[in-house]
């Protein structure tokens, strides 16, 4: 019966941590991109954001009180 080992060198939190880091942001790209050509919320978005807040704050709470929830 043969028996295999691996020996891989322990990894400490610091390094598992930073390699997580660099699959989610990778450092070759940081300050790129076109943050300044996307960094105003256009217009269309407020009304849809306030309609969706008055729709979750207001009429889903009152259908389920009109349910009998």
């Amino acid at each position: 019966m043969t028996t295999t080992t691996s020996s891989a060198p322990p990894r400490t939190v610091s390094s598992v941590a930073s390699t997580l880091a660099e699959k989610i942001a990778p450092s070759d790209l940081a300050g790129q991109g076109a943050w300044d050509n996307n960094s105003r919320i256009p217009w269309q978005a407020w009304p849809l954001s306030l309609l969706g807040a008055f729709l979750f704050l207001v009429v889903l709470p009152w259908m389920a009180h009109g349910a009998g929830m």
